[in-house]
């Protein structure tokens, strides 16, 4: 079937399939079934070959989303998640496998920015557990080595930090404590825990028990300090 230009088609379109389940179905009984949109403009522009989104929820306005390739100078750059006329970017990844929310040229493997009116941008770890008691773990960041050969320390976490709730929350109490962790030697499947930040603000060293500013449990130096 060769169409040009925009065609309407009533029903549903089968492709491979005589019995379409949906508005358009590819099927392909062997092998990869894949769905190819390509422009051949060559000229400098956004957006170049994708997919658009459109809902209509009260008459005459709509909610668009696009997503697609992004390109400048005719060379393609990054695949994006945007608004329907471009003006808000939501996510891209870069050719370089860089992703960027809110960014359009993330500087690192992974790049949160914040709107222009705001501060800075907001990393969010959460739990979905309704009921969060003393010693749950709100979220937390684990730090682990690159797989290797033989596959023994891909499983082995280097270090990691997660926050701690203190006590059962409510709605007048969200006590958590921040724990930094980390792996001297041997195959542990969890890092140990060096330092906690308590909600009160105190700090222990090789303690969970901290019942002052800073506590350190085994010994110290201690240099001076100086103005």
């Amino acid at each position: 079937v060769d169409i040009s230009g925009d065609t309407t088609i009533a029903g549903d379109v089968g492709i491979g399939t005589a019995s379409p389940s949906q508005e358009l179905h590819l099927y392909k009984a062997s092998a990869d079934c894949s769905l190819l949109i390509e422009s051949d403009d060559h000229s400098t522009f956004t957006r170049a070959a994708e997919i658009m989104f459109k809902k209509h929820y009260e008459a005459g306005d709509t909610a668009d989303w696009r997503i697609g390739l992004g390109a400048g100078d005719g060379a393609l750059t990054s695949f994006n998640v945007y608004s329907d006329d471009a003006s808000k970017l939501f996510m891209c990844i870069e050719g370089t496998g860089d992703v960027g929310i809110g960014a359009a040229d993330p500087v690192t493997q992974l790049e949160i920015r914040g709107d222009a009116s705001t501060p800075g941008a907001t990393l969010t770890l959460s739990t979905a557990d309704t009921e969060v008691v003393d010693g749950d773990i709100l979220g937390r960041i684990d730090f682990r080595a690159p797989k290797e050969a033989g596959g023994t320390d891909a499983i082995l976490p280097g270090a990691s930090i997660w926050g701690e709730a203190n006590d059962t929350f409510a709605a007048d109490n969200s006590d958590t404590h921040i724990v930094f962790a980390c792996n001297n030697s041997g195959a542990t499947t969890s890092s140990e825990e060096r330092m906690r930040i308590q909600g009160n603000g105190m700090v222990g060293i090789g303690t969970t028990n901290v019942g002052y500013k800073l506590e350190v449990d085994g010994t110290f130096a201690h240099r001076g300090i100086t103005d």
